[in-house]
């Protein structure tokens, strides 16, 4: 979790998945998934929650994408991303208890900030009844796509997705769109123009998470922002590639600003 400082209109609550493997917070080591966007979140005035998903095994690379035995399921990937955010349905290759899901654990950490002394939900958030139409995410990679599955299937303030808009399909009734199913199932229910997106060229999957976004999301041009630096460092400068960079290197932070905050 991140405040803003005390002189910082409040915006209201950004939460915030990491990507494949990615821990919000490492007690172990103390540290941060992605430090640099937390901390850009909360200078422009949110409270960012990173609330810890079941993102252990990557949707594309280990669970549902070509090469994994969840090819040959039908909506092998809404499936898993529905298990993770509530627990329901069910899968071979994903099994999330309820009190691990994110809707349970969303519901947990806002019940404890309420009642934190010297805190106040901003938003007029109710943790009993969440009102996800007044709550903002973003995320990276295997968190981007679930931040979508979110914004597709409830209305949110905006949505912002970095190096994501694609899931592999599946064998079983593909379709004519080359993408996972539930991409083309229903409409969204966060209007198009609450959603933007920051991908880089050097990321190998570029052209997919581009097509995804233009092609099937509806995503314009304009809220869809690439990234064409051929280097890119973290904050600790150690190079990184062009996949973690949309969330980590800190030469795109306007590139961020443009993508998310409008």
């Amino acid at each position: 979790m991140g405040v803003p400082n005390a002189s910082t209109t409040t915006k209201g609550i950004w939460i915030h998945f990491s990507g494949s493997g990615g821990r919000g917070y490492d007690q172990k080591t103390d540290k941060y998934e992605d430090p640099l966007w937390l901390t850009e979140l909360m200078g422009e005035g949110y409270v960012v929650l990173q609330i810890a998903y079941d993102n252990s095994i990557s949707v594309n690379g280990g669970l549902c994408g070509p090469d994994t035995k969840g090819y040959t399921r039908d909506n092998c990937a809404g499936e898993v991303r529905e298990i993770a955010l509530t627990g329901k349905g069910t899968s071979p290759y994903r099994t999330t208890d309820i009190y691990n899901t994110i809707d349970y654990r969303l519901q947990a950490l806002l019940i404890y900030l309420e009642n934190k002394t010297n805190f106040e939900l901003p938003g007029d958030i109710n943790p009993q009844n969440i009102d996800w139409s007044k709550l903002s995410v973003s995320g990276s990679s295997q968190g981007a796509g679930q931040a979508y599955y979110i914004a597709k299937q409830r209305s949110v303030a905006y949505a912002c997705l970095l190096s994501g808009g694609y899931d592999y399909p599946d064998t079983i009734n593909p379709g004519n769109i080359d993408i996972a199913d539930w991409f083309t199932t229903g409409t969204s229910m966060t209007p198009i123009s609450k959603i933007g997106a920051l991908i880089a060229t050097t990321d190998e999957r570029y052209e997919n998470f581009l097509f995804g976004l233009t092609q099937v999301v509806g995503l314009p041009s304009t809220q869809v922002i690439v990234a064409d630096e051929k280097k890119y460092t973290n904050i600790n400068g150690e190079k990184t590639g062009g996949h973690t960079a949309t969330s980590k290197a800190p030469s795109l932070k306007d590139k961020r600003a443009e993508a998310c905050f409008k």
